[in-house]
C-alpha cells in the first residue's frame, strides 16, 4: 500500500512536538529549508535517550546559531549532530549549574549563626 505525502498541516503538528517555543521553531525551520534534517535528528536521539520531555529551547537554538557558523563542516548530518548537541548541551547545563550554585551561595543562611541563635533562644 502506497502511503500518500504528508500534508503541511500535518508535517507541522510533526514538527511542533519537537520545540514549544515559536521562536525555536522558527529557527529550526531555517535549518530545516537549508538542507539539514534537524527534526529527524532531534526525533532520533530523543528516541534514542528515551527522553520524554522536549531538548530545552536554548538548547536548540545555540544548535542552530552553531549550525550556521559551522555550516560548510556539516557533511555527515547525524555524527554532527550529535557531536555539536551534546557540546551545546554540555555548555548549558554547566551554566545552569553555575546559575543554581550561585543561587544557593546567596540565599542560604550561616549555618553556625543559626545553631547560635537556636542555643541562645533555649538558655534565656
Amino acid at each position: 500500500m502506497k502511503r500518500s505525502a504528508p500534508t503541511l498541516r500535518n508535517q507541522t503538528k510533526m514538527r511542533n512536538k519537537y520545540f514549544i517555543n515559536p521562536a525555536v521553531e522558527h529557527e529550526a525551520a531555517k535549518v530545516y529549508k537549508d538542507g539539514f534534517p534537524i527534526y529527524m535528528m532531534v526525533g532520533k536521539l530523543k528516541k534514542e535517550l528515551k527522553r520524554t520531555k522536549p531538548f530545552p529551547d536554548p538548547v536548540i537554538m545555540q544548535f542552530c546559531k552553531a549550525y550556521w557558523k559551522h555550516k560548510p563542516n556539516a557533511e555527515n548530518p547525524y555524527p554532527y549532530f550529535i557531536k555539536t548537541f551534546h557540546m551545546v548541551s554540555a555548555e548549558w547545563h554547566s551554566t545552569m549549574q553555575q546559575a543554581e550554585h550561585q543561587k544557593h551561595k546567596m540565599d542560604r543562611a550561616p549555618v553556625a549563626q543559626s545553631i547560635k541563635d537556636v542555643l541562645k533562644g533555649m538558655f534565656t
